[in-house]
């Protein structure tokens, strides 16, 4: 494989670069917009095939420039590592190595992992092989892409993309992911109307749910739970839900599906 890399520049607003709401990525800070007004340190890299032109890193670097040439700060001229020889299959497996050198963001991390597993899976791969793919590609073992995949399959991907966005911070992305879907989506309207949430806003919703419930299933059930706790604790929940398997006390039953789907 003969592979080439030439330095060019480009402006930012080069349709050959991804637009603004393609790149999703986390903001950049202030000192880096401090930093690119004097020097770019580093350029940004594309793979280029044919005549196409794929992006591999440098969100924040171009959502900086863009933002200075808007503010008059910058030229908007990008230094660019156009890279040909390799195949676009390995924008993923570059991404996560320059994230990985840059900065510990698994937040990144798991979306490029999720996007080259979800396109494996749309070309009709075996699960259990698209782990090893994966691992092979990216140099990561199965078990540390499980790990990341667990901390964050269960959070929704439009709050996983509002935090690489920067609209959201990771604990809230964590907070709604333990919510039901009834109020994940009460989360997301909340988010395009006011543009901001956090976590506690979020961990009230919650508490809301089931401290409604709890009033509930107290009219139910003869359980002797402190009068002055207005909530119960899962293994209890569980417990309850065991009890009134058997169709007794139909309502208190749907109450204590609430609490866990909460």
């Amino acid at each position: 494989m003969n592979i080439t890399k030439v330095l060019e520049y480009w402006d930012c607003q080069d349709t050959q670069f991804p637009s603004n709401k393609e790149l999703m990525s986390t903001p950049p800070t202030e000192s880096m917009l401090l930093s690119l007004q004097e020097i770019q340190l580093q350029p940004v890299g594309v793979i280029k095939k044919g005549k196409d032109f794929f992006f591999v890193w440098g969100r924040r670097r171009l959502a900086a420039i863009r933002q200075l040439q808007a503010e008059e700060k910058h030229s908007g001229q990008v230094e660019v590592l156009v890279m040909s020889g390799i195949d676009p299959s390995e924008v993923g497996r570059l991404a996560l190595i320059e994230n990985s050198v840059r900065s510990n963001n698994d937040v990144n991390t798991y979306s490029i992992l999720h996007d080259m597993m979800r396109t494996q899976m749309k070309a009709g791969g075996d699960l259990s092989q698209v782990y090893k793919d994966t691992a092979k590609t990216t140099g990561l073992t199965v078990g540390e892409i499980k790990a990341i995949e667990k901390k964050w399959c269960k959070v929704p991907v439009w709050s996983v993309n509002a935090v690489l966005r920067g609209e959201i911070a990771p604990s809230t992305a964590k907070a709604i992911g333990k919510l039901s879907d009834t109020l994940q989506k009460e989360c997301k309207e909340e988010l395009k109307v006011n543009k901001a949430l956090s976590t506690s806003a979020v961990e009230s919703k919650r508490r809301f749910v089931q401290t409604q419930v709890y009033s509930k299933m107290q009219t139910n059930l003869g359980l002797n739970i402190p009068a002055a706790r207005d909530f119960f604790s899962r293994k209890e929940v569980e417990e309850i839900a065991s009890r009134l398997n058997s169709g007794y006390f139909a309502n208190a039953l749907e109450y204590a599906n609430q609490l866990l789907a909460s």
